[in-house]
C-alpha cells in the first residue's frame, strides 16, 4: 500500500491498543486538547475521509472506527468497495445503519487509484484525508493537523508521521519523515521526486488542489506507488506543513500489497507527474 523509503528509527514502546480501545469505549466523545493547544471551538471545515476497500471486512471496521472516534467531528467518512467478494458491504451497511457521517459507495473492481478518485469526486468537504481501510488513526490526528492548516491558509497539505504496527498492535517501528528541514527547504516537491517523505494514511488536503493536480493516476505501472506521485504534485500548489509526532498507524500483515520501487516504476510516476504538472513546476 505504501511504497514510502524513508527513515524508520527504532521501535518505541507504545500502548497503540490501549489507546485505541479507550477511544472507542467514549466513541471519541470526550474532547481532548490537541497537539497544537486546546480544541478549536470556532466554525471548521468539513473534512472527507476516503477509504478505499477490497476484501478487508476482517480490518475495515476498526479503520472507520477510528475515524469516527477523532476529537475532530467536523467529518464525513466515504468507503469506496471496490467490488469485495466478501460480504464487506452488507456488513458495513448493517454496521453503520444509523452513522449519519458513514457513506458508501460500490464499484466494480478498478484498484485503489480510481477508488479514491472516486471518493474524491464524491466527498463534500473543503479538506479530502485518505486512510487505507487497513490502517488506523490516533484520536487528535485530524484535530491537530486541521488546526495547522486553519492557522496557514497557503498551505495545501498536512502531513504527520506514522507508525508501523502488526496485527495485535505491537509498534515495529516509526517512519519520521518527512522531517521540519525538508517541508522548509523551499524545494520539497524535488526532493519528493527523489524519494517519497510521505506514508500514505497521514496527508490532509486542500479538496480543489487535488482536482487541479489531476487526482490519482490509474496506470498500472504507478499502482502501490500512485500516492507518492500525487502527493508530489500536490506540493507544488504550496506549502506543505507537517505535525513531527505519529498520528496514524500502517498495519503490517500477510495482505499487504506493497512491491519495491523498480525502474520502470519509478519512471512511469515521474512521466505522470510531468505530464500534468504545470511548466513552471517542473
Amino acid at each position: 500500500d505504501k511504497a514510502v523509503p524513508g527513515k524508520i528509527v527504532a521501535a518505541r514502546s507504545t500502548a497503540v491498543g490501549e489507546r485505541i480501545a479507550e477511544n472507542a469505549a467514549t466513541g471519541g466523545s470526550r474532547r481532548r486538547h490537541s497537539l497544537l493547544g486546546a480544541p478549536c471551538m470556532t466554525s471548521r471545515s468539513l473534512v472527507s475521509v476516503v477509504i478505499p476497500t477490497y476484501n478487508r471486512r476482517q480490518f475495515v471496521a476498526e479503520t472507520i472506527d477510528s475515524v469516527l472516534a477523532q476529537t475532530y467531528g467536523e467529518i464525513e467518512v466515504i468507503v469506496v468497495d471496490d467490488g469485495s467478494t466478501d460480504g464487506t458491504g452488507e456488513y458495513l451497511k448493517a454496521r453503520y445503519s444509523t452513522e449519519p457521517r458513514f457513506r458508501y459507495l460500490w464499484q466494480e473492481n478498478a484498484e485503489r487509484a480510481r477508488a479514491r478518485n472516486t471518493g474524491i469526486k464524491a466527498a463534500q468537504g473543503e479538506y479530502v484525508a485518505f486512510l487505507d481501510s487497513d490502517d488506523l488513526w490516533l484520536p487528535e490526528k485530524l484535530e491537530a493537523q486541521m488546526r495547522l492548516l486553519t492557522a496557514h491558509p497557503e498551505m495545501v497539505m498536512a502531513v504527520s508521521w506514522f507508525e508501523f504496527i502488526d496485527e495485535q498492535h505491537r509498534t515495529l517501528g516509526v517512519f519520521a519523515s518527512p522531517d521540519m528541514a525538508d517541508v522548509a527547504s523551499g524545494d520539497f516537491a524535488r526532493r519528493m521526486i527523489a524519494a517519497n517523505r510521505i506514508g500514505s494514511p497521514t496527508p490532509v488536503i486542500k479538496r480543489e488542489v487535488l482536482l487541479d493536480a489531476g487526482m490519482f493516476c490509474p496506470d498500472c505501472k504507478v499502482l502501490c506507488f500512485e500516492d507518492w506521485e500525487l502527493w508530489t504534485r500536490v506540493s507544488v500548489f504550496g506549502r506543505v506543513g507537517l505535525i513531527p509526532t505519529v498520528l496514524a498507524l500502517h498495519r503490517i500483515h500477510p495482505g499487504n500489497t506493497e512491491k519495491p520501487l523498480k525502474p520502470e516504476n519509478y519512471l512511469a510516476s515521474v512521466a505522470n507527474m510531468k505530464g500534468k504538472m504545470r511548466p513552471k513546476h517542473w
